[in-house]
């Protein structure tokens, strides 16, 4: 009996410990978690006045955890023109003035000391500049201030707008607007720090331009070059843009037009390789490929180059042109000594004691602007180097047998004694055998041994 009620109290103990700890799970459980504050994905944004826009913020409170996750929206200092709705859609006006506008998200949730958590989005809206008249010409008269700018004339090359007038915050403010967000901070800083507004390029090439129907497709800040790449008539304009979103134009400038042609001569010399094949020269019986790989020390003009060549062979002491690289053509009667690849194939009737030159490679070299190489960059004349290439004997053909030639020789030797020897078997005759063979004793059969051995 002891024993039954020893196992009921013990059960009874263990569910009470159970119920009891239940209930202090389900306790914490229900316990508020407070929120900590509200994060925005998106702290600011720019937009232009003038413009009907909207914008979606993402708020969300912190912790994730925290018990009443509700945020709601309103406009700081009640001002006009800008509005937000219980979701945290911003819109924005036509009418909206000017002027930064302070969007606020408050949790709904309280904070442990019972305060309410905020954060706070800012709207930025700018006005348009306009450039009137006395403002382009303002522009264009510090532009012109720099001698290459002025000219009417560009070179090919990546071509950077003058700078000197951009670090003086004052005079750029005056030409572009007081309203503009401005400031030197220090050695060329307006194109360091975003937070001011930039300045870019925009440009059509000349063949975007055409009949009046200009793309404006191409971008870049005025502190960047240009890459002036075709001849012709290219537009360019300056333009403002929010420091903190380059998608948003603030001004725009007139545009204006220069000319841009190649005005810059490639100046050629034969190369490093040239100049040893030219001391080498060639070889008797050993082709040569000529190559176009020529040298250009000067290579201010970034433009493309076509090499071109003829081959010209000393005939009776002048000179005579045997192939042209352009036609791809060999001279008749040439043809054993340049194939129409352009290949050399020097012959023994080309071997001379003094070294004269005996075949010359005439090279020719134009830009992609129409501008032939020049000898120097102080020179205009057409230049065209010369490879002058004289022809040796193959060392085996010198006065003593080269090593190469001896085991030739001895292989040639050995083969014609060799033929020799096969001739001599082939003739003599065998030997006739007139014997007849003895024939072979065979062994006796057991049974003679034994009718010899009863004998």
């Amino acid at each position: 009996m002891k024993k039954i009620v020893s196992l009921i109290l013990t059960l009874a103990l263990l569910v009470t410990m159970c119920s009891v700890t239940t209930f202090a799970f389900a306790a914490e459980g229900d316990a508020n978690v407070f929120v900590t504050g509200v994060k925005l994905k998106t702290s600011a944004a720019t937009r232009l006045t003038g413009e009907e826009s909207t914008i979606v913020l993402e708020a969300t409170v912190e912790p994730s955890t925290a018990t009443e996750k509700g945020i709601t929206y309103s406009v700081k200092d009640g001002k006009t023109g800008v509005t937000v709705d219980t979701d945290g859609k911003i819109t924005v006006s036509a009418d909206a003035a000017a002027g930064e506008y302070i969007i606020i998200a408050t949790s709904v949730g309280n904070k442990e000391d019972g305060t309410k958590a905020t954060a706070e989005f800012k709207l930025t809206l700018r006005d348009v500049f306009t450039m009137d008249a006395a403002a382009n010409e303002k522009l264009m008269t510090e532009l012109k201030k720099d001698a290459a700018f002025a000219d009417l004339k560009w070179e090919m090359s990546s071509f950077k707008l003058p700078q000197e007038w951009l670090k003086d915050s004052e005079l750029v403010k005056s030409i572009f607007g007081s309203a503009m967000n401005y400031l030197v901070d220090g050695d060329e800083g307006y194109d360091k720090d975003a937070k001011y507004d930039q300045i870019y390029v925009e440009y059509c090439r000349p063949s975007e331009s055409s009949q009046g129907k200009d793309t404006w497709d191409h971008s870049t800040k005025i502190t960047e070059g240009v890459s002036i790449s075709t001849s012709g008539w290219w537009k360019f304009r300056l333009v403002v843009k929010d420091g903190t979103d380059t998608s948003k134009v603030l001004c725009k400038s007139d545009a204006f037009v220069r000319y841009a042609e190649d005005t810059t001569h490639p100046v050629v010399e034969l190369s490093s390789d040239m100049v040893k094949k030219h001391e080498e020269g060639l070889t008797s019986g050993v082709t040569y490929t000529v190559s176009t790989s020529l040298s250009y020390p000067d290579d201010s003009n970034s433009s493309s180059k076509t090499v071109t060549y003829v081959i010209q062979k000393k005939v009776n002491n002048d000179w005579v042109t045997i192939y042209d690289s352009v036609k791809r053509e060999v001279t008749k009667g040439y043809e054993s000594y340049v194939s129409t690849s352009g290949v050399i194939t020097p012959a023994d009737e080309d071997i001379r004691a003094d070294k004269t030159a005996v075949y010359r490679v005439v090279y020719s070299v134009v830009d992609s602007y129409g501008f032939h190489g020049v000898a120097d960059s102080e020179s205009t004349v057409e230049h065209n180097p010369k490879l002058e290439l004289f022809v040796k004997a193959p060392e085996s053909k010198g006065g003593k047998a080269s090593a190469v030639l001896i085991w030739k020789i001895i292989l040639y030797v050995i083969a014609g004694l060799s033929a020799v020897g096969i001739v001599v078997l082939l003739c003599i005759k065998p030997k006739q055998k007139t014997e007849t063979p003895r024939a072979e004793a065979k062994p006796a059969d057991k049974d003679d041994q034994a009718d010899n051995t009863q004998k």
